[in-house]
């Protein structure tokens, strides 16, 4: 049994999205309910969070291992760390790390989704098909 384990780490969206991001931003300052005590955050805060978004956010780096290989680590071109990625995962049986069902594969589904990179793991697949 092929074992994956691994650990993704993400930035903030790129200067390329800050038009979008600052329209987007604006949309919700302007929901903001005038006499609220609630301070606005700002600009560069709701940008700073993207990292969290794959709509915006950027994968930095993917760590994996190999059932008992030493730890390696994908960087460079996010498409193609994106890639060589779904090319690793589509050999294991088993896909382990903290979170990965809740942030690490599902950011990565939406990263591949907008750089046009097909997966070879769908988490949304019956198990053992």
């Amino acid at each position: 049994m092929n074992k994956l384990f691994f650990d993704i780490e993400t930035l903030p969206a790129d200067k390329d999205s800050l038009s979008k991001l600052k329209y987007l931003y604006d949309k919700k300052i302007s929901k903001l309910e005038p006499e609220s005590d609630k301070t606005p955050e700002s600009f560069e805060k709701f940008v700073e969070k993207t990292s969290f978004d794959g709509a915006f956010g950027r994968v930095c780096c993917i760590a994996y291992a190999i059932n008992d290989k030493p730890t390696e680590v994908l960087s460079g071109d996010e498409k193609e760390v994106v890639q060589k990625f779904w090319q690793i995962a589509g050999k294991a049986d088993l896909i382990i790390g903290h979170n990965i069902r809740d942030f690490d594969l599902p950011f990565i589904m939406q990263r591949s989704a907008i750089l046009g990179v097909k997966p070879t793991w769908n988490k949304f697949e019956e198990p053992g098909k």
